[in-house]
């Protein structure tokens, strides 16, 4: 019992100085300018551009794969049109 207390007594102080904290907040006066907005947006582009490539050659793989068996089972169907 006095360890439960003592846990609640110790996770307390974190949450009462957290709310502190989120009260007494003050405005930063931060500026961002073009510049970095451009940086933001050109990092952005850049890691769809790379994940894009990266994915790029297993998804033809894959498809590849897929049109493969299309080709098989309409090769069959013709088969079996010409037997008939």
């Amino acid at each position: 019992m006095i360890k439960q207390f003592q846990f609640i007594e110790m996770t307390k102080y974190p949450f009462i100085i957290l709310l502190y904290l989120l009260v007494s907040l003050t405005s930063a006066n931060a500026y961002i300018d073009p510049g970095t907005g451009s940086f933001i947006i050109q990092s952005i582009l850049a890691f769809i551009a790379a994940v894009g490539f990266y994915l790029g050659y297993p998804l033809r793989f894959i498809k590849s794969l897929f049109k493969k068996k299309k080709k098989k089972k309409k090769q069959k169907t013709k088969l079996k049109k010409k037997k008939n």
